[in-house]
């Protein structure tokens, strides 16, 4: 029976670790003897070691770690990992997160599809529906089954094997910060700090070609409350978590059809599978528009930037973006071409992405605004200041006749 240990990593945040374990209390074991092992970093709050340390666990053997010196979140993490040592698999949990009852249960089935296929670096229990880099949803495209594969570290909940961590552990060895910048993560993670162990964990995922396999129905979610690497606490990252069992349809590697690199875009290859008219292209997928022009390797590119010579073309109407090709929905806001008749910058609003991702239209967003104003003193002085805004924003740039501005 593969039972995997559950170690909590805590600090300072007493209230959260508070909900966490009252989480874990709430979760569904069967016939499991589960561990648990708190981790405590140097330095921490005393009610967060009153609480690790007064906490039963009706579950199996409770252990409580206070470490002696303090390691910050990265080295804290890299010190948990070292539990595998003396275990099988293991279920790693900030302290800013909460599980939902069937939590366990996934991560058990998970251990058991993936622990055979070394492509496979860790299994997540969050669904990852954010895109990090372009700052709105991700929807990994539905093929029938439970989970899909992504380039990006899950860090809000996340299970590896003893064998996973080993992996993980002698690549980092021959690693330093600049190192890890340059394996071809995103632009904006490279400027994560020095203490985010995810963007090592991506830049190994990269690297080594590995995935971590994400499930569809969250059975975590994460608070994003202040920390080492918070400074506001907002609710971007939370999920809606899975209410009772569920029977997991996983897929194996080579299974699937929602394959992801570390910008959440489609494999080149899956795509093509599912678009045959791409096939004759050696094409970098960019449906975001986020990777950079100058670090694309392929000869060719599908992407949302402006294309001078596009050879082919499809709209933008289909959630998640791929839809559009595979339908081929006509269009020019999606464009195939060759790489150098790109420009660098995707051409499109803020207003435009917001309506295609989230469904709220702007002229709906204005109106959410105004309401809010007028409320407020000089809430009428502030509509007509709005209102004047948009005119002059929506205002169409004067044309020139001969060098001189007309209109």
């Amino acid at each position: 029976m593969i039972s995997p240990t559950i170690v909590v990593l805590a600090h300072k945040r007493a209230e959260s670790l508070r909900r966490l374990l009252g989480s874990l209390l709430r979760g569904s074991y069967g016939d499991h003897n589960v561990s648990l092992i708190i981790s405590v970093d140097h330095g921490a709050d005393p009610d967060v070691v009153c609480l690790a340390n007064s906490m039963e666990w009706p579950f199996g053997p409770r252990e409580v770690v206070i470490r002696e010196e303090r390691l910050g979140l990265r080295d804290h993490v890299y010190a948990c990992g070292r539990f595998l040592e003396r275990m099988g698999s293991m279920i790693m949990l900030e302290d800013d997160l909460m599980v939902a009852p069937g939590f366990y249960d996934l991560a058990c089935q998970m251990v058991r599809a993936y622990q055979g296929d070394d492509r496979i670096a860790s299994m997540a229990l969050y669904h990852h529906a954010f895109n990090e880099t372009s700052k709105m949803r991700f929807w990994p495209i539905s093929d029938g089954y439970d989970g899909y594969f992504l380039q990006v570290a899950a860090s809000w909940g996340q299970c590896w094997t003893a064998e996973q961590w080993e992996r993980f552990s002698r690549w980092s060895e021959d690693q330093t910060h600049e190192s890890v910048e340059s394996k071809g993560i995103p632009w904006d993670m490279r400027k994560w700090p020095w203490s985010s162990w995810k963007k090592w964990y991506t830049a190994f995922l990269v690297d080594t070609g590995r995935y971590v396999v994400y499930p569809r129905i969250s059975t975590t979610t994460n608070f994003m409350e202040l920390g080492e690497n918070h400074r506001e606490s907002d609710a971007t990252y939370q999920r809606e978590l899975l209410v009772g069992g569920r029977e997991w349809n996983l897929p194996l590697l080579d299974q699937s059809l929602s394959r992801y690199d570390a910008y959440c875009e489609i494999e080149p290859t899956v795509l093509k599978r599912l678009v045959p008219e791409l096939a004759m292209f050696d094409l970098t997928v960019d449906l975001s528009g986020m990777k950079p022009v100058s670090e694309v390797g392929s000869s060719h590119l599908i992407s949302i930037k402006p294309c001078c010579n596009p050879i082919l073309g499809y709209g933008r109407r289909l959630r998640p973006s791929e839809w559009n090709a595979i339908a081929g929905i006509s269009g020019t806001e999606i464009s195939v071409g060759r790489r150098e008749d790109f420009e660098m910058l995707p051409e499109r609003s803020l207003d435009c992405d917001i309506n295609y991702h989230y469904g709220v239209p702007c002229k709906l967003l204005g109106r959410m605004f105004l309401q809010r104003i007028e409320s407020k003193p000089f809430g009428a002085l502030l509509r007509m200041l709005y209102k004047a805004f948009r005119v002059w924003r929506d205002k169409p740039l004067p044309s020139t006749k001969n060098g001189k501005i007309s209109g």
